[in-house]
């Protein structure tokens, strides 16, 4: 990872937490998203994904694509965790 993060290391993004607020999602744990690797996963065959699991809400097609720039470099660097082995 290009930055250490220690347990219970805690990192404000006072602009994400108001997002939740507005959404009525304070409720939840405070949740961050680290795109600097990524897992090679088949879905199909995957431990991470729950099948029939219950959604938590949806993301914005606009968050999403800064997420998928964010992975789509990160997958360039080489940066691959293998989650077949």
């Amino acid at each position: 990872m290009s930055r250490e993060f220690l347990p219970g290391q805690i990192i404000a993004y006072p602009y994400l937490w108001a997002w939740q607020q507005e959404r009525g999602l304070g409720d939840l744990s405070r949740c961050w998203i680290v795109v600097d690797e990524y897992n090679y996963d088949i879905a199909e065959r995957s431990w991470y994904i729950e099948p029939g699991g219950q959604a938590l809400g949806r993301f914005s097609k606009a968050f999403v694509m800064k997420i998928a720039t964010a992975l789509a470099e990160a997958r360039t660097s080489g940066r691959r965790v293998n989650r077949l082995e």
